[in-house]
């Protein structure tokens, strides 16, 4: 089929129609606030399949291939969606997700939302009964854009111009990008800072990875998301609730910048879909230190306990770790918490843990014979401490803690420093210290064989209103998924 063919309802029109509107100028409307070459109509068309297929801008030798391909077939975008429908890199990224995962996903990709209900079932129903296929859906959502979804969905393709037209100035075929798009929304005016994340995210990319992180604690919430009902958009919150399995295109995004730099990856859930980045993380080649989330509810921490003991059946993790702090917050008493330790080493053959900071370790015999190794949580900047004596501070706290275990395995479970946001005493919140702790931490647990998982991978704009303005401001990767500076040599030295 063309796209000038007669058969086909939503197919057989949208796609001439919005190929007459590029011809005639009437591109995303976002390029005025980004710089991009010129587009043709063709490579215009794939950028937007590439949105709505893969939640990505295009490679460089992807987009060229495909457009003159498009041109070659008469414009039938229908045989180019079939064939990304069948490609290795869906299979590889979407070929677990049932069918409300995937169109979830296409309406995700593409404006940033939820489907309404009725759509949502609707295309179900299709992909169900086989009267449709998924890339043919992807095209019937595509071209069926009005309003504010179109508005967002000009508005990514403008950011991926942008990104297209840097990967081609730096001779770059490709640099993930997955995390950049989700960023633009309704609002254009944050257009020329998406795209500007878009050349950190080129230039900051190492050229050689010689080492990996022993490990990185990982939180997903790093996207806007738009009510389809009410119209707001807001970041992702874990205390909405949001099932994340519901985003598998986004946590597969994140692990793709993730995985070439680390190890290991820690979630601090299980529940709400968290398990779903452990199994995506898997299947990236990590080993995954999983989560349960334990507070002062009892329900929905035996759902958390339930939730990694699954898990762990299902070999999505390698380690389990019990709750996050829970006797320094008071969330629950020593004795309940090690009654939920002593259920999942019951119930898994994996080494169980518990992370917290030093103090709750400290004396705590009743806590370190419970797990199988320790998860300590050590900052220096929480203590208060200058950069300047943050590592001297680290180390003995360390030893400390080693000392009193009784020859324990004993891993740092948190540490970092924020790059931005309010100081607290001698810690000074600064990029610069953020990449100096890092280069010393790293330094440090190498020279002493020291397992970690360093806190955070990527800044999660949603903790600011809850922690501060430096609660957003600690992952080695800003919330577009550009390494921050100072960081990249690390991974450059064997």
């Amino acid at each position: 089929m063309t796209l000038f063919s007669s058969r086909s309802a939503i197919v057989r029109w949208f796609p001439a129609v919005m190929l007459v509107c590029i011809l005639m100028g009437f591109g995303p409307r976002g390029l005025a606030q980004c710089q991009s070459r010129t587009f043709d109509a063709y490579e215009t068309a794939i950028i937007e399949i590439y949105i709505a297929y893969y939640g990505r801008p295009p490679d460089v030798g992807g987009l060229d291939y495909w457009a003159k391909r498009l041109e070659a077939e008469g414009n039938s975008l229908v045989s180019i969606i079939d064939a990304f429908g069948t490609s290795e890199e869906f299979e590889k990224r979407f070929g677990g997700m049932d069918n409300e995962q995937l169109v979830t996903n296409l309406y995700f990709q593409m404006f940033g939302r939820d489907p309404e209900p009725k759509g949502l079932a609707y295309y179900v129903s299709k992909l169900q009964s086989g009267t449709s296929s998924l890339p043919r859906i992807s095209l019937d959502i595509l071209y069926g854009a009005r309003n504010e979804d179109r508005t967002v969905l000009d508005n990514r393709a403008a950011v991926a111009h942008d990104f297209v037209t840097r990967l081609e100035r730096h001779r770059q075929g490709y640099t993930d990008a997955g995390l950049l798009l989700c960023h633009a929304q309704v609002e254009a005016s944050d257009l020329g800072e998406i795209c500007d994340a878009g050349e950190r995210i080129i230039a900051a990319k190492p050229t050689v990875i010689d080492y990996r992180m022993s490990g990185l604690n990982v939180g997903p919430y790093v996207c806007p998301e738009r009510n389809y009902r009410t119209g707001e958009v807001k970041y992702q919150d874990p205390a909405d609730g949001r099932d994340m399995r519901m985003r598998a295109g986004q946590l597969d995004a994140l692990l793709r910048v993730v995985a070439p730099h680390t190890r290991w990856v820690r979630t601090f859930g299980c529940t709400n879909g968290l398990n779903e980045l452990a199994r995506r993380a898997k299947t990236h080649g990590l080993k995954v230190a999983l989560g349960a989330w334990i507070d002062r509810d009892l329900e929905t921490n035996q759902q958390e306990i339930d939730c990694i003991i699954d898990a762990a059946r299902n070999g999505w993790a390698d380690r389990l770790v019990v709750g996050s702090e829970v006797l320094m917050h008071n969330d629950l008493p020593l004795d309940e918490l090690v009654v939920l330790i002593e259920r999942v080493k019951a119930e898994t053959e994996l080494p169980v843990s518990h992370g917290a900071v030093t103090f709750s370790y400290r004396g705590n015999s009743t806590l370190i014979n419970a797990v199988d190794f320790v998860s300590a949580h050590i900052y220096p900047f929480w203590a208060r401490e200058g950069i300047d004596g943050a590592m001297t501070l680290l180390d003995a706290a360390f030893r400390d803690l080693r000392s009193a275990t009784g020859g324990k395995e004993v891993w740092i479970g948190e540490t970092g420093w924020p790059s931005a946001g309010e100081s607290l005493g001698a810690a000074v919140a600064s990029q610069g210290n953020f990449s100096r702790h890092f280069q010393e931490f790293v330094s440090w647990a190498r020279a002493n064989a020291v397992n970690y998982l360093y806190f955070e991978a990527m800044d999660e704009p949603w903790k600011t209103p809850k922690q501060g303005t430096n609660g957003a401001h600690w992952g080695i990767w800003d919330k577009y998924g550009a390494m921050k500076p100072g960081i990249a040599d690390v991974f450059s030295n064997p």
